[in-house]
């Protein structure tokens, strides 16, 4: 199966799973193999318990005729290939933080800067601010202003 056609199967699911002990209803199972275990022999399992779809790699564990089993060569490199696709279908950014110090540092203060702008952004929506300010005291300054304005919320 081609990937557009498997995308087209995980947007039709309510997620995704790898834990065939945690399948919510209308979810995607996939078998992942490990040094202690086999995905595949818990793909019938996943299907009882709720998931629409088990994506396997071993034909003995699919019953013939079950539209519900997905075979394909290899689980874990479908599962990287539908997070890739996933991701560069919504456009998603990445920022790779790499070397040997600051890389937790260097993760705070970008995470830091994202906070600010996303409060920024939902006090414009909030308060009808017509002008966008990240400024840390700008932010700072109005969302004290929308709490005080609102003291059920701070009681």
């Amino acid at each position: 199966m081609d990937i557009t056609a498997l995308y087209q199967i995980f947007l039709g699911c309510t997620g995704v799973t790898t834990d065939s002990r945690n399948c919510p209803k209308g979810s995607l199972f996939i078998a992942l193999k490990g040094d202690n275990f086999n995905g595949n022999a818990f793909a019938a399992k996943a299907l009882e318990a709720g998931s629409a779809y088990a994506i396997v790699d071993e034909a003995d564990y699919v019953p013939a005729g079950d539209t519900h089993y997905i075979l394909v060569d290899n689980s874990l490199r479908t599962l990287q290939q539908l997070a890739n696709y996933h991701r560069r279908r919504l456009g998603t950014r990445i920022i790779g933080i790499t070397g040997t110090n600051g890389k937790t540092t260097t993760k705070e203060l970008i995470s830091a800067v994202f906070v600010v702008d996303i409060v920024a952004a939902a006090l414009v929506r909030i308060q009808g601010i017509q002008q966008v300010n990240s400024r840390p005291d700008f932010v700072y300054n109005a969302f004290h202003g929308f709490l005080s304005s609102h003291q059920a919320l701070s009681d």
